[in-house]
């Protein structure tokens, strides 16, 4: 009894980082990068299966992204160390460079949360989960954004109508690639409307001579800081 509850003694202190906070906090907002690496230190104590555990591998693997390289080494030696399932997923994903992508993902889904009609999220969105193989809600971005892009006026549309086609073009490609004809079906419906409201304003922009503007500034890395 006294061994189970050293044990539960050990892993509350592996979870706690200084002054009290939780070291999952800790390693995601303190400014020091000294104790943000004390955290992730922290943090790979923790037991595999344990309580908490789930929640410091998402701490960890968010802080594989830290600006510090003292932070994402010991992040990466913390998940090693856990050793679960989704501490050696978070790890793959290191290995494979894909954790940019799930962090672009993750503030790209907060920011839909409190702008759910900005194309620009909504596309920034469907891009991260393209590269993610996550391709129905991918596809539910695309059609959102979609939806919002038809009532917009014909210089705003233009902004974001050539990657919404690209994307679009994007997912069915993919799946084609992994043999789901249904779904590459569905994006081919939905395509044809797309490309042609694009076709018609490359047409009225070149009858104007001006240029398209960049609406996807923040697209291929991290989300477009909105409020």
């Amino acid at each position: 009894m006294k061994l189970r509850w050293l044990g539960i003694v050990l892993m509350m202190g592996a979870l706690v980082g200084c002054g009290g906070r939780p070291a999952t906090q800790t390693v995601a907002v303190a400014t020091d990068a000294a104790a943000r690496a004390r955290a992730a230190t922290n943090l790979g104590r923790v037991s595999a299966g344990a309580a908490g555990s789930t929640a410091a591998v998402e701490a960890l693997a968010a802080a594989t992204t830290d600006p510090d390289e003292s932070v994402r080494q010991a992040a990466i030696k913390s998940l090693a160390e856990i050793g679960t399932a989704d501490a050696r997923q978070a790890l793959l994903d290191v290995v494979r460079g894909r954790q940019y992508t799930r962090a672009a993902y993750a503030q790209y889904a907060s920011l839909r949360q409190r702008h759910p009609d900005q194309p620009e999220v909504l596309l920034g969105l469907a891009k991260a989960q393209l590269d993610l193989r996550e391709y129905q809600g991918a596809e539910e971005n695309l059609t959102a954004a979609w939806r919002v892009v038809q009532n917009l006026n014909e210089q705003q549309a233009g902004q974001y109508l050539m990657q919404l086609q690209s994307s679009m073009q994007n997912l069915r490609a993919n799946y084609i690639m992994a043999g789901d004809q249904e779904g590459a079906d569905r994006m081919q419906t939905a395509l044809e409307p797309v490309e042609k409201a694009a076709q018609e304003a490359m047409a009225h922009a070149g009858q104007a001579g001006g240029m398209w503007g960049g609406g996807m500034g923040g697209m291929g890395g991290m989300p477009i800081q909105l409020q």
